[in-house]
C-alpha cells in the first residue's frame, strides 16, 4: 500500500513539475532568440515578466541601434545605403505561452512604439497636430503583428492588425490608409523562414489635395513561397484587382488597372543543372491617360530556362539578392558571372507570350502571340570573344521563333515604318493571321524560309 501511495505521489509530483520544466525550456528558447537580436541591430532596453503556475508573459522593448543592419537582415540584402531614419525607433514585443511542456506554442505581438526622435521633431515643426496623431497611433499599438509559433514543428501563423486611418494635414491634404485582413502562415525557424503564405483582403492608400489626388488599391492579394535553396524553390502570387489612379486638376490623369493577375516561378536542380520557369497571366490590363487608352485582354506568358549551370546560377542569385544597388565592383562581378554562365551554354523556351485582344483608343486590334526556342551553345572562348570581337559571339546563338498577329495590328505596326513593303515580302497569311517563322543559325537569318537580304 505504501509503495502504491509513493508511486501515486511521485506521479503527481511529475505532473505538478511539468509547467516548471516547460517554463525552463521556453525560457532557454527565448534567451537564444534574444542573443541573436544584436545581430539584427537591436538592443534590449526594457524587460518585464509576469508568471503564474500555467501562464508566463514577457514584455520587451527594443531600440534600433543599427537600422542598416536590421534592414539588411529583414530584406536579405547587403547593400542598404541609408537607414538613419530607423535609428532609435522603439519596438515593443509581448510574448505569452503556456508553461506545460507539451504546449510549446509562443504567442507574440510585435509593434513599433515610437519613431525616430529626429523624424518626429521635424514632423512637429511642420505639422504639430499630425505629429500628435502619429504618436498616438503607435503608442496605441496601431501597427501590430500577431504571431503564433509552434516550437514542436516550426510552424507559425499570424496577422497584421486592421488599419483604418484618415488624417487632414495642415496644408489641407487628406491622407487615408486602409489595411484589411492581412494574414500569414508558414514554416521555419523564427529567424529563418522556409515556407510562407500571405494574404490581404484589401489595402488602399489615398492622398488628396484640392483637385490633385493619388490612389492605389490592392484587393484579394495572395502569395506563397516554398524556399529550400536558390536552386530549389517555388513562388506564386495572385491579385484580384490592382489599380493606380493619378488625377491632376481634372486635365491630366493616369489610370493603370489590372484584374485577375496570376504569377508563379519555379526553380529545380538536376544533375548540376538548373531549370527555371515563370508564368504570368491577367484577365485585363487597362492603361488610360489624356493622350492614349490601351486595353489588353487575357494576357499570358510562360518562359522556361533549361541547362543553366548550377554554380554560375547560385553565384548570380547571391550577387543580385544581396546587393540592392550594384557598385562598379559588383557590376564587374555580375558581368563575369553572366559570361561564365553563357559560356557553359543554356536554352530559353518562350512557351507563350501574347494577348487575345488589344483595344487602342476604342479600336479593336485583336491578338498577338509569340513562341520561341533559343539555344546558346557552350563556348569556352566566349570571354575572349567578347573582349576582342563581340559580334563573333553571335554565332553561338541558334533561334527558332513564330510570331502570329492579327492583320489589323500588323497594319498599324507597319504603317509608320519606312520601306514597309520590304517587311511585307517576308510575311505570310495563315488562318486570317499574319505569321513570321523566324530561324537564326550560324549567323544566317531566315524568315518564312527566305534568307534575309
Amino acid at each position: 500500500m505504501k509503495k502504491s501511495l509513493l508511486a501515486v505521489a511521485f506521479l503527481l509530483l511529475i505532473i505538478a513539475a511539468l509547467p516548471m520544466v516547460g517554463n525552463i525550456y521556453l525560457q532557454n528558447q527565448l534567451k537564444n532568440i534574444l542573443k541573436q537580436s544584436k545581430n539584427y541591430g537591436l538592443e534590449l532596453q526594457k524587460q518585464q515578466t509576469n508568471s503564474s503556475y500555467l501562464i508566463t508573459q514577457h514584455h520587451y522593448t527594443f531600440v534600433v541601434k543599427d537600422g542598416k543592419k536590421l534592414l539588411e537582415k529583414l530584406v536579405s540584402t547587403q547593400d542598404i545605403t541609408d537607414a538613419t531614419l530607423l535609428k532609435n525607433t522603439l519596438i515593443g514585443v509581448d510574448i505569452r505561452y503556456n508553461n506545460l511542456l507539451f504546449a510549446r506554442v509562443l504567442k507574440a505581438d510585435f509593434y513599433p512604439l515610437a519613431l525616430n526622435p529626429e523624424l518626429m521633431q521635424s514632423l512637429e515643426k511642420k505639422d504639430k497636430s499630425f505629429a500628435v496623431k502619429i504618436k498616438e497611433f503607435f503608442a496605441n499599438k496601431g501597427m501590430l503583428y500577431h504571431l503564433e509559433y509552434n516550437l514542436l514543428n516550426d510552424k507559425f501563423k499570424g496577422s497584421i492588425k486592421d488599419i483604418l486611418q484618415e488624417y487632414e494635414l495642415k496644408d489641407k491634404m487628406k491622407v487615408s490608409f486602409v489595411l484589411q485582413r492581412a494574414e500569414f502562415k508558414g514554416k521555419g525557424s523564427v529567424l529563418g523562414v522556409k515556407e510562407l503564405q500571405n494574404s490581404v483582403k484589401k489595402a488602399r492608400i489615398l492622398l488628396q489635395q484640392k483637385d490633385i489626388s493619388f490612389a492605389m488599391v490592392v484587393e484579394k492579394l495572395h502569395s506563397s513561397n516554398d524556399f529550400v535553396s536558390w536552386s530549389n524553390y517555388t513562388s506564386k502570387l495572385s491579385c484580384k484587382h490592382l489599380r493606380f489612379d493619378i488625377q491632376e486638376r481634372m486635365k491630366e490623369h493616369l489610370i493603370v488597372d489590372i484584374k485577375d493577375l496570376k504569377s508563379d516561378a519555379d526553380v529545380k536542380e538536376k544533375n548540376k543543372k538548373v531549370i527555371l520557369s515563370g508564368a504570368t497571366s491577367l484577365k485585363q490590363l487597362l492603361f488610360d491617360s489624356k493622350d492614349i487608352n490601351i486595353s489588353l485582354q487575357k494576357v499570358d506568358s510562360k518562359v522556361v530556362l533549361y541547362d543553366v549551370d548550377l554554380q554560375s546560377y547560385e553565384q548570380f542569385a547571391t550577387l543580385v539578392t544581396h546587393n540592392a544597388q550594384l557598385s562598379k565592383v559588383m557590376q564587374k562581378k555580375l558581368e563575369k558571372n553572366l559570361e561564365e554562365m553563357f559560356a557553359k551554354g543554356l536554352q530559353i523556351s518562350i512557351k507563350k507570350l501574347g494577348f487575345q485582344e488589344l483595344v487602342l483608343d476604342g479600336k479593336n486590334l485583336n491578338s498577338l502571340n509569340l513562341f520561341a526556342d533559343i539555344k546558346i551553345k557552350p563556348d569556352t572562348t566566349l570571354s575572349n570573344k567578347l573582349q576582342t570581337a563581340p559580334l563573333s559571339a553571335v554565332q553561338n546563338i541558334a533561334l527558332q521563333s513564330t510570331i502570329e498577329l492579327s492583320e489589323a495590328l500588323y497594319k498599324l505596326l507597319t504603317s509608320s515604318i519606312p520601306n514597309a513593303n520590304a517587311i511585307n515580302n517576308y510575311a505570310k497569311m495563315e488562318n486570317g493571321k499574319v505569321v513570321f517563322d523566324v530561324k537564326f543559325d550560324n549567323t544566317q537569318l531566315m524568315i518564312n524560309n527566305k534568307v534575309l537580304q
